[in-house]
C-alpha cells in the first residue's frame, strides 16, 4: 500500500507494462475480469484506447456541446421530485446518476430507465465484500443474477445497434446515427481497434463496469457535498449567491447551463475540489507481471500493490487542516 505520490505516479505509468489491472475474486466475477473483459485489461495498448474514447465523449469538446445540457435536464428534473416529502439522498442521486448514465452510454431515455437498476448497482456493493461463494442464497449469488440482468440489456442494446447498422449498409433509406443521439456503446462498436481485439461480450463487460463505477463512486460523492455544505453554512451561503447571480444575468430564467456560466462558477469550482480532495479517488489496486525494483527495495512478481491518491490529500505538509472542509483554500 503506498500514499507515496511519486511511487503512485510511477505505477501508474506502468500500465501493461509492469503492473496489470487486479480485483478481488468477487469483484473480478461481477466485471468478468476472468472473462471477456480480461483481454481488454491485459493488453496494455487496449486499455489505454479505450480510456482515450471513453474521454473523448465526456470530454470537454462534449460538455460544451449536448452533454452539460443534458446533465442540467436530469438534475433539473430530479431536483423537482425533491420538493415534497423526505428524501434518502443516497438512493435518490443513485437513481439520478443512472438516468444520466444510461443516456451518455446507452443511448436510453432517462424518462424510462426502469428505476430497479440503481437498485440493483447498489447491491453490488455488498457483493464487493462479500466472501467469493457463488451458492444461491449468498450476497455474491445475487448480485450475479442481477448482472446477467444487466449484461443482457446492454448486449440486446449492442445487437440492435449493430442491426441498425447492417440496414444502414444496405439500405439508403435508414438515417445513420447523428452526432446527438451517438451514445458510448455507438463509439466503442464502430472503434475499428476495438472491433478487431475484443468481442461484443467483453464490451458489454466494459459499459458494465462503466455503469457500475459511476453508481457507486458519484452518488456517495453527491451525499457527502450536501453533508458538508450542511455543516458549513457560511460556504453555502456563497455557493447559493454565486449561483443565484448567474441566473439573474439570463435572458431566458428557463434556459439551461451554459459552458459559459459554468466556466465562470468560480466557488462552486472550489468546493468541487474540496469535496475532491476529502474524497477523491479510491485506492487503486494494481498486480506485479514482473519484478519491480524502486529505490533499493523489490515488489516480487505477483504482488499486489494498492495505490492510494487520497492519502497524499490529507498530507499537513501541501494541505493547512487537512481533515477540515474549506473551500476557500482553492481561492487565488
Amino acid at each position: 500500500m503506498s500514499a507515496d505520490p511519486d511511487f503512485n505516479h510511477f505505477i501508474l505509468q506502468q500500465e501493461g507494462k509492469l503492473v496489470e489491472l487486479w480485483y478481488m475474486d468477487s469483484f473480478a466475477e461481477l466485471v468478468g475480469q476472468r472473462g471477456p473483459l480480461k483481454e481488454v485489461a491485459t493488453a496494455g495498448s487496449l486499455h489505454k484506447n479505450l480510456k482515450k474514447l471513453i474521454q473523448e465523449h465526456i470530454g470537454i469538446e462534449s460538455l460544451k456541446g449536448d452533454l452539460l445540457g443534458l446533465m442540467d435536464r436530469v438534475v433539473n428534473r430530479t431536483l423537482d421530485s425533491w420538493t415534497t416529502g423526505r428524501v434518502e439522498v443516497r438512493s435518490a442521486t443513485a437513481k439520478m446518476t443512472m438516468d444520466l448514465s444510461l443516456s451518455i452510454m446507452l443511448g436510453y431515455d432517462p424518462l424510462t430507465t426502469d428505476p430497479n437498476l440503481s437498485k440493483m448497482f447498489t447491491e453490488f456493493r455488498r457483493g464487493l465484500l462479500s466472501f467469493p461463494l457463488k451458492l444461491p442464497g449468498t450476497v455474491l449469488h445475487s448480485c450475479l443474477q442481477n448482472q446477467k440482468k444487466i449484461m443482457t440489456m446492454i448486449m440486446d442494446t449492442m445487437k440492435s445497434k449493430r442491426g441498425q447498422r447492417c440496414d444502414l449498409s444496405s439500405s439508403s433509406a435508414v438515417e445513420a446515427p447523428t452526432l446527438a443521439n451517438y451514445d458510448m456503446l455507438d463509439r466503442l462498436i464502430d472503434d475499428e481497434k476495438l472491433q478487431t481485439s475484443v468481442s461484443d461480450r467483453g464490451i458489454g463487460y466494459v459499459m458494465f463496469a462503466l455503469l457500475f463505477a459511476n453508481a457507486e463512486t458519484i452518488p456517495a460523492v453527491l451525499t457527502l457535498v450536501m453533508k458538508l455544505l450542511h455543516e458549513n453554512p457560511l460556504a453555502m451561503e456563497e455557493l447559493v449567491k454565486e449561483n443565484e447571480e448567474i441566473l439573474r444575468a439570463r435572458e431566458s430564467k428557463e434556459g439551461e447551463v451554459t459552458w459559459k456560466e459554468y466556466k465562470s462558477m468560480n466557488f462552486t469550482m472550489n468546493v468541487i475540489n474540496e469535496i475532491l480532495r476529502l474524497n477523491g479517488s479510491l485506492g487503486i489496486i494494481r498486480r506485479a507481471i514482473d519484478d519491480i525494483h524502486v529505490n533499493g527495495y523489490v515488489i516480487p512478481k505477483g504482488w499486489t500493490i494498492a495505490v492510494m491518491p487520497t492519502a497524499v490529500h490529507m498530507n499537513s505538509d501541501s494541505y493547512e487542516d487537512p481533515l477540515s472542509f474549506n473551500p476557500c483554500r482553492w481561492k487565488l
